[in-house]
């Protein structure tokens, strides 16, 4: 693993610099031994596991692809799914290596022990498409699972999964959190713990990934993986479930260890430059499929990540009310649309400039921001012209390149918090959660852009509270009431000519947010994930037996 890293923290360095290099490993480092503290399944509820009968036994066919497997990674693969705790399952092997070999010798071992392994030797290699099709064909359960021929399950996986769709008979889709293992498959590292289900940060990373099932009437429906597709096959196929998923469930525990080695993307993600290629495919080849009218690229220093810029079909005037008193260097803003100022954050008076105004679409923004490319209102304007979008905000710094606004954490502080607030201009955050946009439960009022036909139904802000604390209640009114989102666009930055100054808020107000939204605030934030302290707005750990 200390190899691994080192080759992978010199390749990072020669295109970031020394400066974004630090900052990262600083957190890595910080992040793994917070991680090596990680509570794990003991035997004890493992056994307890075993014994447990769910009111619903779904069989559950894990469907992988086999080509010149390593046959100590393939004993690792599958000694972890005989090794569930769920016993219902069957796991489906499609061999493309098409003959006899070392690898046929071995499963026929396992076979010989455990019925629930099916094997079959294809006629030639089809691909990682092809095979992993031929597995799907194999399969016979009410659900399938995707695995990859040198990756390890947990023990606790499969039961997990089973007790989700116990507990709500809805979920068509299930993933779960990840890790890294190394080569060795004995030290696991770099934990992923994700969102809930979060379109937009899905369309910037296939952040789903590892481990997903889903319905086999769903897989089925989608056609199964095109090779078209090949190395990212699965982003395309778990697009096309999906879309075919009514409800999409999130298990935030880290189920799945994918392997790290030099043949593998999280290895050398860098070797497999097709595979992102294929990426951009499969995103812009969802958006055709939904009508959605975007260009895709990949995203600049970052493999795996994706932009989207919609297309829009016409202009919009749009309404930019300017707020504050004008700093000494003054605002260089250009000019956007019709242009209101006030002078002060004034709640009441804001509400009553976005009311009496005459566009549908209303930027707010402090008079002292300025955006860094030109065409950052066009990009805010984009994302609310979406039919599930009711605010955007974008990325907010100030003049010494420190971060006010970088995504928002509903919990923190023990009411809410700006993510990554106070860190340099380099960092790109957890999972480049900084970086690339996403659904948030709330957006920061000093750079938003916000569809009036939904302020109008809200009631807009609250005068009662301060403007920021407002606009964080006015979001999540949006939530609850219209069902409609705000998302947090990076691509969108800001620049202050101040420097950063604490949010305070007065104890009153704070009692009234926390009473206001005390049932959200309990189930905690869907964009967040309840292994991530709340005491910080980092995305660093909670510590062991800290509850979240």
């Amino acid at each position: 693993m200390i190899k691994q890293e080192i080759s992978r923290g010199y390749s990072y360095l020669k295109k970031k610099g020394i400066k974004s290099t630090i900052i990262k490993a600083k957190r890595h480092i910080k992040e793994q031994a917070a991680y090596k503290m990680w509570p794990v399944c003991n035997e004890e509820k493992l056994a307890k596991q075993k014994e447990h009968v769910f009111p619903y036994m779904p069989l559950i066919s894990i469907i992988v692809p086999l080509y010149n497997t390593p046959l100590e990674f393939l004993n690792e693969l599958i000694d972890s799914v005989c090794a569930q705790t769920y016993g219902n399952w069957e796991l489906c092997l499609a061999d493309g290596t098409a003959k006899r070999s070392n690898i046929t010798d071995r499963v026929e071992e396992y076979m010989s022990e455990d019925s629930r392994i099916k094997y079959k030797i294809l006629d030639k290699n089809e691909g990682i498409s092809g095979n992993t099709n031929q597995a799907m064909m194999m399969a016979e359960g009410e659900y399938i699972a995707l695995a990859d021929h040198d990756d390890i399950l947990s023990p606790s996986a499969l039961y997990e999964v089973v007790r989700a769709v116990n507990k709500n008979k809805f979920i068509d889709s299930v993933y779960t959190d990840e890790d890294k293992a190394d080569t060795d498959g004995k030290g696991y590292y770099m934990p992923h713990f994700k969102p809930d289900y979060n379109q937009d940060y899905f369309q910037a990373n296939n952040y789903i990934c590892h481990f997903f099932v889903t319905k086999r009437s769903i897989a089925l429906e989608t056609g199964g993986f095109d090779s078209n597709f090949d190395g990212a096959q699965d982003y395309d196929f778990i697009w096309k479930c999906v879309e075919k998923s009514k409800v999409i469930h999130h298990i935030p525990k880290v189920l799945y260890h994918w392997r790290c080695h030099n043949d593998s993307t999280a290895g050398r993600p860098e070797s497999k430059m097709y595979a992102y290629e294929n990426g951009v495919k499969a995103l812009k080849a969802h958006y055709e499929r939904c009508g959605i009218n975007a260009d895709v690229s990949m995203y600049p220093d970052a493999f795996g990540y994706y932009k989207t810029e919609y297309i829009q079909d016409k202009t919009e005037n749009i309404t930019v009310i300017y707020i504050g008193k004008k700093d000494y260097s003054g605002s260089k803003n250009k000019h956007y649309g019709e242009e209101i100022y006030i002078g002060e954050y004034d709640v009441a008076k804001i509400n009553e400039a976005v009311i009496n105004q005459k566009n549908r679409y209303v930027l707010l923004l402090d008079i002292n921001y300025e955006f860094t490319d030109e065409n950052a209102v066009g990009t805010l304007l984009s994302y609310v012209k979406r039919d599930n979008t009711a605010a955007a905000g974008g990325r907010i710094y100030d003049r010494k390149g420190k971060l006010i606004f970088g995504g928002f954490i509903l919990g923190a502080k023990g009411y809410f918090g700006y993510a990554f607030e106070g860190t340099d201009k380099r960092d790109r955050g957890y999972y480049l959660r900084i970086c690339v946009p996403q659904e948030t439960m709330a957006v920061c009022g000093n750079c938003m852009m916000i569809d009036t036909e939904y302020f109008l139904k809200t009631g807009g802000f609250d005068k009662d509270l301060s403007f920021n604390m407002s606009v964080a209640d006015y979001c999540m009114k949006i939530r609850t009431a219209t069902d409609k989102v705000a998302v947090y666009v990076p691509d969108a930055v800001c620049v202050s000519s101040m420097t950063m100054k604490e949010n305070r808020y007065s104890a009153n107000e704070i009692n009234i947010f926390r009473k206001r939204w005390q049932n959200e605030l309990k189930k905690g934030d869907p964009y967040y994930n309840r292994n991530l302290t709340l005491n910080r707005t980092d995305y660093s750990l909670r510590k062991r037996g800290h509850k979240y």
